[in-house]
């Protein structure tokens, strides 16, 4: 996304940008409230801000995450979790009824 690709998303003008990037990343508990200063300030669209922050915070993870138990597929966006051959299968269905004795 380039500059005005990004002040469209925020609904904001292109200088909005440079007050956006000079404030600190809303985290943690006052998160919402951070958001809110934020966007008051840079007068910018709080709920796009929070998407935003969000979705960068998670490619952050994503990136740090990987090991070698993930993969993570660039092409796709795919995500393939490794497991020990030596683990059973999780039942995911309904659990099974106990065999009742004759």
């Amino acid at each position: 996304m380039d500059n005005g690709e990004l002040a469209s998303y925020l609904e904001c003008a292109s200088d909005a940008l440079i007050k956006v990037s000079l404030c600190r990343r809303p985290i943690g508990s006052n998160f919402r409230a951070d958001v809110e200063l934020i966007a008051a300030h840079c007068e910018v669209n709080p709920l796009r801000l929070a998407q935003l922050v969000r979705e960068v915070e998670s490619i952050w993870a994503m990136r740090e995450f990987r090991s070698s138990s993930i993969r993570v597929d660039d092409s796709s966006g795919m995500l393939a979790a490794a497991r020990d051959h030596s683990q059973q299968p999780v039942n995911r269905g309904r659990p099974k009824k106990p065999r009742q004795k004759s």
